[in-house]
């Protein structure tokens, strides 16, 4: 890193969803730049906050320019944009759904217009993509100077799948919030939940969870372990909702069909739903 870069603070921005939009990659921003904050006080860090709607949100200050979801020319004008701010490095999150065009193709021309090294962390890699899901992440692995990944199994895929090189991948694992243990015994109880093993899914919801594949799976192990309860709790994804509508209920209710006699508590068998 040349000395002009290293006498000033590093310009860092983030390109992802933000709060107060609601999904886990605006989540997961907001607490990276949180975390980059703290760490590196003296760094200036922004986000670019990608829109899905004409309307936008109520961002906090950090979120300095924002990305029509859909607009093409809207990803040309935010690497001018970057350009201009004179970033040293690009944090961009990637996520399929989250960038417009097909497989979120229109992200390629802002990475190419960038003059900062860019670091892409990718929170899905799938192993079977479409020709175009793997064509756009390929060239999102070309462009960036690393690939972050949360698994060994996603570092894997880039390279065999994606043909991402294997010293450009890094793996860092997601991790979560630093909260102090403690006992559960009178949290279950004020629940209502005492002398139950709960099996936990929450935040937001879509077909991409696994919950399906959880309540094909809860029947043989409850008939072995009546003491386990599955506890759902959240919604169904904003984005999900809009496109397929509430589809939660119908999927939770087919947890009802399990006997009801192999749990105690919850009359509806070894499920809950708040």
């Amino acid at each position: 890193m040349d000395t002009e870069v290293m006498a000033r603070p590093l310009a860092i921005a983030i390109i992802g969803n933000h709060p107060p939009r609601r999904c886990g990659i605006a989540t997961f921003t907001a607490d990276l730049a949180d975390a980059l904050t703290a760490v590196a006080p003296r760094c200036a860090v922004c986000v670019v906050a990608l829109d899905d709607s004409a309307s936008g949100y109520p961002y906090p200050d950090r979120v300095a320019h924002t990305i029509a979801q859909h607009d093409p020319t809207s990803y040309r004008r935010a690497a001018h944009w970057l350009n201009a701010r004179a970033s040293d490095i690009v944090l961009l999150q990637h996520e399929y759904g989250i960038f417009g065009g097909v497989a979120g193709e229109y992200v390629l021309p802002l990475l190419r217009g960038l003059r900062a090294p860019i670091v892409t962390t990718c929170h899905t890699v799938l192993a079977r993509p479409d020709p175009a899901q793997r064509r756009v992440l390929a060239a999102i692995g070309r462009l960036s100077a690393r690939v972050i990944v949360m698994s060994e199994r996603g570092a894997t895929l880039l390279r065999e799948v994606y043909g991402v090189p294997g010293e450009k991948i890094a793996l860092i694992h997601h991790g979560i919030p630093d909260l102090p243990a403690s006992d559960t015994g009178p949290h279950k109880t004020a629940l209502g939940l005492a002398g139950r093993q709960i099996l936990l899914t929450f935040g937001l919801l879509s077909p991409g969870k696994g919950l399906s594949a959880v309540l094909r799976a809860l029947p043989p192990v409850v008939a072995r372990h009546p003491e386990v309860l599955y506890l759902v709790h959240g919604a169904t994804h904003p984005q999900v909702k809009a496109q397929q509508g509430e589809s939660l209920p119908g999927t939770l209710a087919r947890a009802r069909t399990y006997p009801r006699d192999r749990a105690a508590g919850p009359p509806h068998g070894p499920f809950r739903h708040p």
